[in-house]
């Protein structure tokens, strides 16, 4: 999974990645990052955004959420860490707990990109549960420019290398 460099940086800044799941990468002159697999799961799975809203909301970066949304937003996070059979190895999330964190994740995100809606439509759902990267990487972006920072000048990354 490839993402902008500059969605990259932030969401390290927030804690939702580390160091090490970031490996530079560049194309056509423009600067991305190829995600380590468990970084890309963390983010098709929903826990990179968990991380991300509850960091916003403790800086005061995004609206305060309630503690009913903060607890939501732990629960979300609890599936995600069962570790894989195999060790060293990254273990796939279920579509069924995907569909079960993005739905939990939805009134904090809502909250977060000052929306009265679902900000992510029953279609990005499906797609988010299927583990489709694309929309995983758009619904993060959407919140980078909702907290003030500027899309990137350059066109989406490519398809991812994998």
């Amino acid at each position: 999974m490839l993402i902008q460099e500059n969605l990259g940086l932030w969401l390290k800044s927030l804690g939702a990645l580390q160091d090490g799941d970031l490996r530079p990468y560049s194309r056509d002159g423009r600067a991305f990052f190829e995600l380590s697999s468990s970084a890309a799961e963390s983010i098709q799975g929903g826990r990179a955004m968990a991380q991300a809203l509850l960091s916003l909301t403790s800086s005061g970066a995004v609206a305060p959420i309630t503690s009913t949304e903060r607890d939501q937003l732990k629960q979300a996070m609890a599936p995600l860490r069962t570790p894989s059979a195999v060790p060293g190895s990254v273990r796939r999330v279920a579509p069924s707990e995907r569909l079960y964190v993005w739905n939990a994740l939805a009134p904090a995100l809502c909250r977060a990109l000052r929306s009265s809606a679902d900000p992510i439509s029953a279609d990005d759902k499906a797609l988010l549960v299927a583990g489709d990267e694309e929309v995983a990487v758009d619904v993060f972006q959407r919140l980078f420019e909702a907290t003030g920072h500027k899309p990137p000048t350059s066109s989406p990354p490519p398809k991812s290398l994998s």
